[in-house]
């Protein structure tokens, strides 16, 4: 998938890397754009299958509706132009992607990239800059993501 991506986002110079076209795919992982075949996995770059989640949802019907036939001309015109719109909006919102799957990652699966990421987003929050230098490293190597699903709630035990 990372290759495919590639290939057609670097001919219009939208994809530029592996590490970015894997964040673009991770974004529509948590968009639930995509899945993982079996939903266990998130997008990683190797050979792991996934699937479209509209093609998951629909496997069970009997039989796709093939009744336009191939595309023409204006469908394949009107097609590139809405893939450039699309990879722009996916390669900006890879970063943020890429750093959720960075800090989903154990600490002691981290690479000295992985690390070095995290510190530098360290360096631009303002509630840090009263911490050193090294406490940010620290804390680059222990920072975890977490996701709640009743944000804005308050649990009363």
């Amino acid at each position: 998938m990372v290759d495919w991506l590639l290939a057609i986002g670097s001919a219009s110079g939208i994809v530029k890397s592996r590490h970015q076209a894997t964040g673009m795919w991770g974004a529509l992982l948590e968009e639930g754009v995509i899945q993982h075949v079996t939903q266990e996995h998130p997008f990683r770059d190797k050979y792991i299958f996934y699937r479209f989640t509209i093609d998951a949802e629909s496997e069970h019907a009997s039989s796709r509706n093939w009744s336009r036939g191939l595309p023409n001309s204006d469908d394949e015109r009107e097609a590139d132009t809405k893939c450039s719109e699309i990879l722009g909006t996916l390669a900006g919102r890879a970063p943020d992607a890429i750093m959720r799957l960075i800090l989903r990652k154990p600490s002691y699966e981290r690479t000295t990239d992985d690390l070095e990421m995290i510190y530098e987003e360290l360096l631009h929050i303002k509630a840090l800059t009263h911490l050193s230098n090294s406490v940010k490293r620290e804390l680059a190597g222990v920072i975890v993501f977490e996701a709640h699903p009743n944000q804005g709630t308050v649990r009363k035990d």
